[in-house]
């Protein structure tokens, strides 16, 4: 048995006028989690049970789930004999599992938070799931996976949608009831890894570049999902306008574990992933025999799927993602997602693929985003770094994510604590875009939200005494600074004096600490603070 407990809950208004730590003002998410969890010895079963909070101090929503309850029962092989010995038959290996899981959640304004209506306002779902799985040994270099899987889900309400006219609207009404909707599926996966080697220079080892590697990890999938849900979806208008094309809405839409999806499914998905590193000689890297490892690309794949039994739109959307690391230092990813189809001036999809028009392109980019960072150090900074890299790697290093964790919460709690003056300068840089095309909230027409934004920081020593340190950022959508921290450092010897200015924004504030250098007395501080709120928005008073 055992218990866990971390609670984490306030108003915005506390949040907002109270909180002093950059971290802690830039999360507006507020969660907390309480758990119960039962494992009986000797049997397959187990029981958790648990009570989440949610809360966004911007939009002043609270989530909550009272009670989350699973029940499961981990795979048994129930053609297996108990006191097995020596290499069982195919049936044998054949698994049964089982998990109950039950949800009951709601989501408020902050200020309707246990009102006189707040009780009604949960919605509960139930969810039976029993898969059987086989096991198959692998046929040289393939890997095959049959599998099914049934799933019944429970609900004690069902969504009603329709269109309102003379307000050019929709409203929502709630059926309360016991409804039951059920999903089948089978399914077979086989995956492979596959190598590839060009060798360059065969006769010349002293040559530059010596080999490139390329590995594919390629896998598809068969399998068929009968429609056991149709009667669940209906059409409604959403707007007046004959252009308009009709919205498909399901009962079961945002109560307890939502709905299955419509319509038959029985097709192919299919899945790549690459890496490509190249082989090059190098003279300092006497270990591996003169040569060198460079990754010129760590991932790069595509998925998608076709439905061999639609009626139209066969094609499922592209997933793309890539990463890298250019000259040790700059970090980069990218994802997207793909749309074959054809749209119309309004928006609207048609079942004729974009290359068919003659197009030189694999289809609409829905959603997208890229992120690029890098680091620049003093040559001090950067031996040490790499003196720090070689201590991580070391076995004897026991939990390092523990580890982790806890120095970043020392950090937030006592950063001057960690000024290193042996570092002259540093500089962080970190870019991002992101960006979807999505129906407004009406189901009128598309649109597209962007969010990119530059966020930078860094330290130098002012004088061998002193260190300056910045952190900030450029929202480029809104064409504004980010939330900005100017700290001061002073070494005094046995103490150590920090001073942390937010010069701008709602929030400004300053404070000065002064706190023991001694680890054993770092919670031994003198400080005084200073806030200042913008009540009025910018605007003059």
């Amino acid at each position: 048995v055992s218990f866990s407990a971390s609670v984490n809950a306030g108003t915005s208004s506390y949040t907002r006028y109270n909180i002093r730590d950059a971290n802690e003002r830039l999360n507006n998410i507020l969660s907390s989690s309480i758990s119960f969890s039962k494992r009986w010895k000797g049997s397959p079963f187990n029981l958790t049970l648990n009570a989440n909070h949610s809360q966004n101090t911007s939009t002043k929503r609270i989530n909550l789930t009272l009670p989350s309850l699973s029940f499961n029962m981990s795979t048994i092989y129930p053609f297996q004999p108990q006191d097995f010995v020596g290499t069982p038959k195919w049936y044998q290996k054949i698994g049964i599992g089982y998990s109950l899981s039950m949800r009951n959640s709601v989501s408020v304004k902050e200020k309707d938070f246990l009102g006189p209506d707040f009780f009604n306002k949960f919605k509960t779902g139930i969810q039976h799931r029993v898969p059987i799985s086989l096991s198959l040994p692998a046929f040289n270099f393939l890997h095959i996976s049959p599998s099914v899987s049934y799933t019944e889900r429970w609900y004690l309400k069902k969504r009603i949608v329709s269109f309102n006219p003379d307000k050019n609207r929709l409203d929502t009404t709630l059926q309360h009831g016991f409804y039951t909707a059920r999903e089948v599926t089978t399914g077979v996966s086989l995956g492979s890894t596959v190598y590839g080697m060009f060798k360059f220079n065969k006769k010349n080892k002293d040559a530059k570049i010596q080999a490139i590697r390329h590995v594919m990890r390629p896998s598809i999938s068969l399998s068929y999902k009968p429609d056991m849900n149709k009667q669940y979806y209906y059409s409604v208008r959403v707007d007046t306008g004959a252009h308009v094309p009709m919205q498909r809405f399901s009962y079961f839409d945002n109560i307890g574990n939502g709905p299955f999806s419509e319509g038959r499914y029985g097709g192919v998905s299919f899945s790549l992933e690459n890496s490509l590193e190249m082989k090059v000689h190098s003279d300092k890297d006497t270990a591996n025999g003169g040569m060198k490892k460079v990754k010129l690309l760590e991932g790069f794949g595509v998925s998608g799927s076709y439905n061999l039994v639609a009626d139209s739109f066969n094609l499922s959307n592209f997933s793309l993602h890539a990463r890298t690391t250019l000259f040790k230092k700059m970090n980069i990813s990218a994802r997207a997602t793909i749309d074959p189809y054809v749209h119309n001036q309004y928006g609207r999809r048609i079942d004729k693929y974009v290359w068919e028009q003659g197009d030189f392109s694999i289809g609409q980019i829905r959603n997208g985003s890229v992120s690029l960072s890098t680091n620049f150090k003093s040559k001090q900074g950067e031996k040490k770094a790499e003196k720090e890299n070689v201590e991580d790697d070391n076995p004897l290093n026991n939990n390092p994510l523990d580890n982790t964790q806890e120095e970043m919460l020392r950090r937030r709690e006592n950063p001057a604590d960690y000024v290193d003056f042996d570092i002259p300068w540093s500089v962080n840089l970190s870019y991002s875009l992101n960006f979807r095309k999505t129906r407004t909230p009406d189901y009128k027409r598309d649109t597209t939200i962007y969010a990119q934004s530059l966020r930078f920081s860094g330290s130098f020593n002012l004088t061998p005494k002193w260190k300056v340190s910045l952190s900030s950022g450029f929202d480029f959508i809104h064409k504004k600074l980010t939330y900005t921290t100017i700290n001061l450092t002073r070494d005094l010897h046995c103490w150590r004096m920090n001073i942390s200015i937010v010069p701008m924004g709602f929030y400004k504030s300053f404070s000065i600490t002064l706190s023991p250098t001694s680890a054993l007395l770092h919670d031994l501080k003198i400080s005084r603070n200073r806030q200042f709120y913008d009540v009025f928005g910018g605007r003059k008073r």
